[in-house]
């Protein structure tokens, strides 16, 4: 969420800027107005191009004065019995649930405001000091930025824990969790890969629980901490297979003791090198994510969410693993071709921005400070639960 915010030092913005610290209250507080007004179109294009989660919360935009809304839940999906669950939080940072619907239903969301406040000193802007003010921009950004990503990442962790797809164990039909476990532990392969994106390719059927048509159901996207894309860069050089020469199991990419491992194939291999570690394996885009790994903030939410549920062995349905923040890593896969979450967020109706800066008027004359505060209006939701699955390594 590095959001870095210039302005560029032409006549007209330093005139404006001046004007915010005028010793005439009218001319200064319609600059003070004319300049936020300015700056909410600018702001809203830069939050959401900074949105981590943009490529699978898709934007559900309405307007600021409609108030709350309606999803139809049968265009998402059909699940067994007629019942959907839909995942929100019904506060700002509140915990998220799981509310089970009967389709055909609409779901109603709860729209919030995430805000933030920043001030400095008058000189500043009547010196033109247009550094101090793209900082203090910067700041306030980047702190609803923090807000909203949290809370989007909250929705999404709780869908994924308590999502559930019906496999047949023992000729039985049974739920299984949507989170496996790696074949060794702190250890990723492309074998676990290849079986995790079988079992989302099985989770992902059509709404008749057929073939999707136009290959629509496959993942798209993999999201992983830094440890992890460490150990997709040691794939260049490390033996990647799990039968060695003489066809014993190899239980780690190092393994000798089976005849030997072989490595990926020279023009792979040369990929991962050219992509400076973060590759694309079977057609999947991997994408690091700062927030994720051992005691990162998003892996320790999970765990809150997640409790000590059991995760079958990836490629089974049947494990007695567990998840620890303290300990494990957390790999997300998802298909972002799908609307698995959706932002439903307003636009202020004087200048079509999703992101709405106010000048603040809590300051008297004698603070000699000029104050903004502005945030965005959404609600997060998460619609579709075949479209993540995770494997915990």
């Amino acid at each position: 969420m590095n959001i870095d915010v210039k302005f560029e030092n032409t006549q007209e913005q330093v005139q404006l800027v001046q004007a915010m610290a005028s010793k005439d209250p009218s001319v200064a507080m319609a600059a003070r107005e004319a300049f936020a007004k300015l700056l909410s179109i600018t702001i809203g294009k830069f939050y959401q191009q900074a949105d981590t989660t943009k490529s699978f919360f898709k934007d559900m935009v309405y307007r600021e004065e409609d108030g709350p809304d309606e999803i139809p839940l049968e265009l998402y999906t059909s699940v067994d019995k007629g019942h959907f669950t839909v995942t929100s939080s019904a506060m700002p940072g509140g915990l998220p649930t799981n509310q089970v619907y009967e389709a055909p239903q609409y779901a109603r969301f709860t729209p919030y405001r995430y805000d933030s406040a920043i001030a400095f000193l008058e000189k500043y802007a009547r010196k033109a000091n247009l550094d101090v003010v793209g900082a203090g921009i910067q700041r306030l950004m980047q702190e609803v930025l923090l807000k909203t990503n949290n809370a989007a990442w909250q929705v999404m962790l709780s869908a994924l824990a308590n999502a559930r797809y019906s496999a047949s164990v023992a000729g039985a039909a049974t739920n299984i969790g949507q989170v496996f476990e790696s074949t060794t532990a702190d250890i990723l392969t492309l074998d676990d890969l290849n079986k995790l994106f079988t079992s989302f390719r099985r989770i992902n059927s059509s709404w008749n629980r057929g073939t999707p048509v136009n290959g629509s159901g496959k993942p798209t996207d993999v999201y992983l901490s830094p440890e992890l894309i460490e150990q997709i860069r040691g794939m260049a050089y490390q033996p990647v297979n799990t039968v060695g020469a003489n066809r014993s199991a190899i239980t780690a990419p190092t393994d000798a003791s089976a005849g030997g491992g072989i490595a990926l194939p020279d023009a792979q291999r040369q990929a991962i090198f050219n992509a400076a570690g973060t590759p694309s394996f079977f057609g999947v885009s991997f994408n690091e994510l700062l927030e994720l790994g051992i005691g990162q903030e998003y892996e320790v939410i999970f765990d809150a969410i997640i409790g000590s549920a059991t995760l079958p062995k990836v490629g089974t349905t049947t494990g007695s693993g567990t998840f620890a923040s303290g300990s494990d890593e957390l790999l997300i896969v998802t298909d972002n071709s799908k609307a698995g979450g959706v932002r439903a967020i307003a636009t202020d109706s004087d200048t079509g921005s999703v992101f709405k800066l106010e000048s603040d008027d809590q300051f008297v004359k004698r603070s000699k400070k000029i104050g903004f505060y502005g945030g965005v209006e959404e609600s997060r939701l998460w619609l579709e639960s075949r479209s993540i699955v995770g494997l915990v390594v």
